[in-house]
Protein backbone atom coordinates (compact mmCIF):
# COMPACT_ATOMS: atom_id res chain seq x y z
CA UNK A 1 0.00 0.00 0.00
CA UNK A 2 2.76 2.45 1.00
CA UNK A 3 4.12 1.78 -2.43
CA UNK A 4 1.37 2.55 -4.60
CA UNK A 5 0.68 5.41 -2.37
CA UNK A 6 4.22 6.60 -3.04
CA UNK A 7 3.19 6.10 -6.93
CA UNK A 8 0.47 8.31 -6.72
CA UNK A 9 2.52 11.29 -4.71
CA UNK A 10 5.40 11.66 -6.92
CA UNK A 11 3.33 12.66 -10.29
CA UNK A 12 2.23 16.01 -8.85
CA UNK A 13 5.49 17.62 -8.26
CA UNK A 14 4.22 19.62 -5.50
CA UNK A 15 6.52 20.44 -2.09
CA UNK A 16 3.49 18.37 -0.23
CA UNK A 17 2.80 15.86 -2.67
CA UNK A 18 7.17 15.15 -2.81
CA UNK A 19 7.39 14.48 0.91
CA UNK A 20 4.41 11.97 1.18
CA UNK A 21 6.28 10.06 -2.26
CA UNK A 22 9.53 10.42 -0.10
CA UNK A 23 7.54 8.89 3.00
CA UNK A 24 5.93 6.53 1.66
CA UNK A 25 8.82 4.88 -0.37
CA UNK A 26 11.04 5.06 2.45
CA UNK A 27 8.24 2.70 4.65
CA UNK A 28 7.72 0.52 1.54
CA UNK A 29 11.56 0.16 2.01
CA UNK A 30 11.02 -0.57 5.80
CA UNK A 31 8.35 -3.13 5.42
CA UNK A 32 10.77 -5.00 2.69
CA UNK A 33 13.77 -3.78 2.18
CA UNK A 34 14.60 -6.52 -0.37
CA UNK A 35 12.04 -5.37 -3.23
CA UNK A 36 14.06 -2.95 -5.87
CA UNK A 37 11.56 -0.50 -6.69
CA UNK A 38 10.76 1.57 -3.89
CA UNK A 39 14.17 2.20 -3.84
CA UNK A 40 14.14 3.37 -7.25
CA UNK A 41 11.03 5.13 -6.83
CA UNK A 42 12.41 6.97 -3.78
CA UNK A 43 15.57 7.64 -6.03
CA UNK A 44 13.32 9.42 -8.25
CA UNK A 45 11.05 11.09 -5.85
CA UNK A 46 14.56 12.48 -4.68
CA UNK A 47 15.60 13.61 -8.06
CA UNK A 48 11.98 15.60 -7.97
CA UNK A 49 12.52 17.19 -4.77
CA UNK A 50 16.10 19.02 -6.44
CA UNK A 51 14.25 20.23 -9.07
CA UNK A 52 11.97 22.53 -6.69
CA UNK A 53 14.80 23.49 -5.43
CA UNK A 54 16.48 24.94 -8.37
CA UNK A 55 18.71 27.45 -6.54
CA UNK A 56 20.00 25.24 -3.98
CA UNK A 57 18.72 27.52 -0.80
CA UNK A 58 17.97 24.04 1.25
CA UNK A 59 21.04 22.74 2.82
CA UNK A 60 19.65 19.41 2.48
CA UNK A 61 19.20 19.71 -1.30
CA UNK A 62 23.08 20.06 -1.81
CA UNK A 63 23.27 16.06 -0.20
CA UNK A 64 20.78 14.74 -2.56
CA UNK A 65 23.13 13.84 -5.57
CA UNK A 66 24.90 11.47 -3.11
CA UNK A 67 21.57 10.09 -0.97
CA UNK A 68 20.30 9.34 -4.87
CA UNK A 69 23.17 7.50 -6.15
CA UNK A 70 23.18 5.22 -3.98
CA UNK A 71 19.64 4.23 -3.43
CA UNK A 72 19.92 3.81 -7.24
CA UNK A 73 23.15 1.45 -6.62
CA UNK A 74 21.26 -0.32 -4.45
CA UNK A 75 17.94 -0.88 -6.46
CA UNK A 76 19.91 -2.28 -9.17
CA UNK A 77 22.13 -4.38 -7.01
CA UNK A 78 18.60 -5.88 -5.59
CA UNK A 79 17.71 -5.97 -9.24
CA UNK A 80 19.89 -4.93 -12.41
CA UNK A 81 16.82 -4.94 -14.73
CA UNK A 82 14.85 -2.39 -13.39
CA UNK A 83 13.75 0.02 -15.68
CA UNK A 84 12.91 2.62 -13.10
CA UNK A 85 16.80 2.39 -11.52
CA UNK A 86 18.12 2.16 -14.87
CA UNK A 87 15.85 5.54 -15.94
CA UNK A 88 17.41 6.95 -12.57
CA UNK A 89 20.91 6.40 -13.25
CA UNK A 90 20.66 8.13 -16.24
CA UNK A 91 19.16 11.53 -14.87
CA UNK A 92 22.66 11.43 -12.40
CA UNK A 93 24.74 10.69 -15.17
CA UNK A 94 23.55 13.25 -17.71
CA UNK A 95 25.59 16.34 -16.96
CA UNK A 96 28.79 14.72 -15.99
CA UNK A 97 28.69 11.92 -18.48
CA UNK A 98 26.27 11.95 -21.29
CA UNK A 99 26.92 8.76 -23.30
CA UNK A 100 26.87 6.44 -20.06
CA UNK A 101 23.54 8.33 -19.31
CA UNK A 102 22.13 7.43 -23.01
CA UNK A 103 22.97 4.23 -22.13
CA UNK A 104 20.93 3.95 -19.13
CA UNK A 105 18.18 5.65 -21.49
CA UNK A 106 18.42 3.23 -24.29
CA UNK A 107 18.56 0.16 -21.52
CA UNK A 108 14.91 1.44 -20.35
CA UNK A 109 13.77 1.40 -23.96
CA UNK A 110 14.64 -2.19 -24.29
CA UNK A 111 13.51 -2.96 -20.50
CA UNK A 112 10.52 -1.45 -21.03
CA UNK A 113 9.52 -0.41 -25.01
CA UNK A 114 5.72 -0.59 -24.62
CA UNK A 115 6.05 1.70 -21.70
CA UNK A 116 5.23 5.21 -21.03
CA UNK A 117 8.83 5.62 -19.06
CA UNK A 118 10.40 3.92 -22.07
CA UNK A 119 8.73 6.31 -24.36
CA UNK A 120 10.04 9.23 -22.08
CA UNK A 121 13.40 7.97 -22.08
CA UNK A 122 13.32 7.18 -25.97
CA UNK A 123 11.94 10.73 -26.34
CA UNK A 124 14.98 12.18 -24.01
CA UNK A 125 17.54 10.87 -26.18
CA UNK A 126 16.64 12.06 -28.88
CA UNK A 127 16.15 15.30 -27.76
CA UNK A 128 19.33 15.24 -25.59
CA UNK A 129 21.06 14.33 -29.63
CA UNK A 130 19.12 17.52 -31.76
CA UNK A 131 16.86 14.72 -32.86
CA UNK A 132 13.83 17.11 -32.79
CA UNK A 133 11.91 15.52 -35.22
CA UNK A 134 11.90 12.08 -33.85
CA UNK A 135 11.71 13.81 -30.42
CA UNK A 136 8.54 14.90 -31.00
CA UNK A 137 7.00 12.22 -32.80
CA UNK A 138 8.32 10.11 -29.36
CA UNK A 139 7.10 13.23 -27.15
CA UNK A 140 3.08 12.87 -28.85
CA UNK A 141 3.60 9.29 -27.97
CA UNK A 142 3.98 9.91 -24.66
CA UNK A 143 1.00 12.46 -24.15
CA UNK A 144 -1.30 9.68 -25.65
CA UNK A 145 -0.63 7.37 -23.07
CA UNK A 146 -0.26 10.10 -20.49
CA UNK A 147 -2.70 12.95 -21.58
CA UNK A 148 -3.08 14.41 -17.83
CA UNK A 149 1.16 14.69 -16.72
CA UNK A 150 1.53 18.54 -17.27
CA UNK A 151 5.58 17.67 -17.74
CA UNK A 152 4.78 15.67 -21.42
CA UNK A 153 3.19 19.20 -22.46
CA UNK A 154 6.07 20.87 -21.05
CA UNK A 155 8.54 18.82 -23.01
CA UNK A 156 6.51 18.41 -26.08
CA UNK A 157 6.51 22.55 -26.32
CA UNK A 158 10.06 22.72 -25.71
CA UNK A 159 10.32 20.22 -28.72
CA UNK A 160 8.29 22.32 -30.90
CA UNK A 161 10.18 25.73 -30.33
CA UNK A 162 13.45 23.70 -30.94
CA UNK A 163 11.71 22.51 -34.53
CA UNK A 164 10.48 26.66 -34.80
CA UNK A 165 6.92 25.56 -34.54
CA UNK A 166 6.07 28.58 -32.32
CA UNK A 167 2.56 28.53 -32.96
CA UNK A 168 2.16 24.95 -31.58
CA UNK A 169 4.67 25.73 -28.89
CA UNK A 170 2.23 28.34 -27.57
CA UNK A 171 -1.14 26.19 -27.32
CA UNK A 172 1.02 23.45 -26.17
CA UNK A 173 1.52 25.60 -22.96
CA UNK A 174 -1.51 26.99 -23.17
CA UNK A 175 -2.49 23.19 -22.34
CA UNK A 176 0.57 22.88 -19.84
CA UNK A 177 -0.89 25.79 -17.65
CA UNK A 178 -4.81 24.18 -18.60
CA UNK A 179 -3.90 21.45 -16.43
CA UNK A 180 -2.47 23.35 -13.70
CA UNK A 181 -3.39 27.03 -13.49
CA UNK A 182 -0.50 27.44 -10.61
CA UNK A 183 2.26 26.67 -12.83
CA UNK A 184 4.82 29.70 -13.73
CA UNK A 185 6.28 27.65 -16.51
CA UNK A 186 4.12 27.75 -19.57
CA UNK A 187 3.49 31.68 -18.78
CA UNK A 188 7.47 32.49 -18.85
CA UNK A 189 7.63 30.39 -21.70
CA UNK A 190 5.14 31.88 -23.88
CA UNK A 191 6.37 35.14 -22.84
CA UNK A 192 9.72 34.49 -24.63
CA UNK A 193 8.32 33.26 -27.79
CA UNK A 194 6.02 36.35 -28.03
CA UNK A 195 9.40 38.55 -27.39
CA UNK A 196 12.05 36.90 -29.15
CA UNK A 197 10.32 35.13 -32.56
CA UNK A 198 7.21 37.39 -32.53
CA UNK A 199 8.48 40.88 -31.64
CA UNK A 200 5.08 41.41 -29.79
CA UNK A 201 6.02 43.11 -26.71
CA UNK A 202 3.01 43.44 -25.14
CA UNK A 203 1.73 40.28 -25.37
CA UNK A 204 5.28 38.80 -23.75
CA UNK A 205 4.77 41.37 -21.08
CA UNK A 206 1.40 40.48 -20.54
CA UNK A 207 2.50 36.51 -20.19
CA UNK A 208 5.56 37.94 -17.88
CA UNK A 209 3.44 39.76 -15.70
CA UNK A 210 0.90 36.54 -15.36
CA UNK A 211 3.68 34.56 -14.05
CA UNK A 212 5.00 37.41 -11.61
CA UNK A 213 1.44 36.88 -10.00
CA UNK A 214 1.78 33.64 -9.47
CA UNK A 215 4.36 34.37 -6.73
CA UNK A 216 6.30 31.08 -7.30
CA UNK A 217 9.38 31.73 -5.63
CA UNK A 218 12.07 29.21 -7.59
CA UNK A 219 11.12 31.68 -10.66
CA UNK A 220 11.11 35.11 -9.19
CA UNK A 221 14.89 36.01 -10.77
CA UNK A 222 13.71 34.19 -14.30
CA UNK A 223 10.83 36.42 -14.11
CA UNK A 224 12.74 39.60 -13.26
CA UNK A 225 15.42 38.95 -16.06
CA UNK A 226 12.57 38.84 -18.56
CA UNK A 227 10.97 41.56 -18.09
CA UNK A 228 14.38 43.57 -17.69
CA UNK A 229 14.98 42.48 -21.17
CA UNK A 230 11.70 43.33 -22.28
CA UNK A 231 11.80 46.64 -21.46
CA UNK A 232 15.69 47.67 -22.02
CA UNK A 233 14.81 46.02 -25.71
CA UNK A 234 12.20 48.93 -26.05
CA UNK A 235 14.28 51.36 -25.08
CA UNK A 236 12.85 51.25 -21.84
CA UNK A 237 14.07 50.94 -19.17
CA UNK A 238 12.39 53.14 -16.64
CA UNK A 239 9.83 50.65 -16.38
CA UNK A 240 12.37 47.71 -15.15
CA UNK A 241 11.55 48.90 -11.48
CA UNK A 242 7.64 48.88 -11.84
CA UNK A 243 7.04 45.50 -11.21
CA UNK A 244 8.98 45.58 -8.81
CA UNK A 245 9.09 48.68 -6.48
CA UNK A 246 10.05 47.32 -2.67
CA UNK A 247 13.00 44.95 -4.34
CA UNK A 248 16.59 45.14 -5.29
CA UNK A 249 16.54 43.84 -9.08
CA UNK A 250 18.67 40.35 -8.22
CA UNK A 251 20.19 42.45 -5.32
CA UNK A 252 22.10 44.54 -7.45
CA UNK A 253 21.58 48.70 -7.01
CA UNK A 254 19.94 49.05 -10.35
CA UNK A 255 18.08 51.77 -9.48
CA UNK A 256 20.59 54.66 -9.87
CA UNK A 257 20.30 53.73 -13.68
CA UNK A 258 17.40 52.47 -14.75
CA UNK A 259 15.38 56.01 -15.35
CA UNK A 260 17.16 56.60 -18.17
CA UNK A 261 17.93 55.46 -21.44
CA UNK A 262 21.02 56.72 -21.78
CA UNK A 263 23.81 54.02 -22.76
CA UNK A 264 26.00 55.82 -20.42
CA UNK A 265 23.96 54.27 -17.79
CA UNK A 266 24.37 50.97 -18.84
CA UNK A 267 28.31 51.51 -18.89
CA UNK A 268 27.29 52.28 -15.03
CA UNK A 269 25.11 48.96 -15.07
CA UNK A 270 28.14 46.83 -16.30
CA UNK A 271 30.56 48.39 -13.96
CA UNK A 272 27.97 47.38 -10.95
CA UNK A 273 27.33 44.09 -11.91
CA UNK A 274 31.01 43.30 -12.80
CA UNK A 275 31.19 44.75 -9.05
CA UNK A 276 29.13 41.93 -7.25
CA UNK A 277 30.47 39.32 -9.65
CA UNK A 278 34.12 39.90 -8.50
CA UNK A 279 32.76 40.08 -4.96
CA UNK A 280 31.88 35.90 -5.33
CA UNK A 281 28.46 36.48 -6.81
CA UNK A 282 27.56 33.01 -8.48
CA UNK A 283 24.87 33.69 -10.06
CA UNK A 284 23.87 32.71 -13.39
CA UNK A 285 21.02 36.17 -13.49
CA UNK A 286 24.45 37.99 -12.75
CA UNK A 287 25.94 36.75 -15.88
CA UNK A 288 22.72 37.14 -18.09
CA UNK A 289 22.38 40.51 -16.93
CA UNK A 290 25.87 41.59 -17.63
CA UNK A 291 25.68 39.49 -21.24
CA UNK A 292 22.01 41.98 -21.60
CA UNK A 293 23.79 44.85 -20.68
CA UNK A 294 27.49 44.66 -23.18
CA UNK A 295 24.44 43.60 -25.96
CA UNK A 296 22.98 47.22 -25.19
CA UNK A 297 26.03 48.41 -25.89
CA UNK A 298 27.15 46.68 -28.83
CA UNK A 299 29.52 44.69 -27.38
CA UNK A 300 28.45 41.22 -29.05
CA UNK A 301 31.55 39.21 -28.68
CA UNK A 302 31.52 40.32 -24.79
CA UNK A 303 27.80 39.38 -24.43
CA UNK A 304 27.73 36.21 -25.95
CA UNK A 305 30.68 35.16 -23.54
CA UNK A 306 28.75 36.23 -20.45
CA UNK A 307 25.73 34.03 -21.47
CA UNK A 308 27.70 30.98 -22.20
CA UNK A 309 28.70 31.52 -18.34
CA UNK A 310 25.19 31.54 -17.01
CA UNK A 311 24.60 28.58 -19.45
CA UNK A 312 27.38 26.93 -17.46
CA UNK A 313 26.53 27.74 -14.34
CA UNK A 314 23.24 26.30 -14.90
CA UNK A 315 23.90 23.52 -16.17
CA UNK A 316 26.41 22.78 -13.02
CA UNK A 317 23.35 23.02 -11.04
CA UNK A 318 20.88 20.73 -12.97
CA UNK A 319 21.16 16.83 -12.23
CA UNK A 320 18.14 15.97 -14.42
CA UNK A 321 16.53 16.63 -17.93
CA UNK A 322 13.10 17.05 -15.79
CA UNK A 323 14.79 19.83 -13.83
CA UNK A 324 16.95 21.60 -16.14
CA UNK A 325 14.51 21.47 -19.32
CA UNK A 326 13.13 25.11 -18.20
CA UNK A 327 16.12 26.79 -16.70
CA UNK A 328 18.91 25.10 -19.52
CA UNK A 329 16.12 26.42 -22.20
CA UNK A 330 15.75 29.43 -21.04
CA UNK A 331 19.54 30.23 -21.00
CA UNK A 332 19.88 28.86 -24.53
CA UNK A 333 17.27 31.66 -25.95
CA UNK A 334 19.55 34.28 -23.98
CA UNK A 335 22.16 33.11 -26.09
CA UNK A 336 20.04 33.36 -28.90
CA UNK A 337 19.58 36.77 -28.28
CA UNK A 338 22.93 37.70 -28.50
Amino acid sequence: RQYVDGLMYVKDRTPVSNGLAVAAFESAIDLDPQYAEPHARLAEALRVRMSLDPRRENEETLELPARRRSTVDLALQLDPRSAVAHLELGYLLFNSNPDSARGEFEQVVVLTPGAVEGLAAQRSLYYQTKDYTNALVWADRVIEMEPNLYQHYHMAALIQTALGRYRNALDTFGVMADLRAELTVPYVESGRIHMKYYRNYDEAEEWFLRAKELGDSRFVGEVKSDLSSLYIRTDSPGRIWAPYPDDDYFGFPFRAFAASPDLRQVDRLITLIEEEIESGSESNSAWYSLGLSYERNGDLERASACYDTSIAILQRSVDSIDAGSFQAGSANLYLAMS
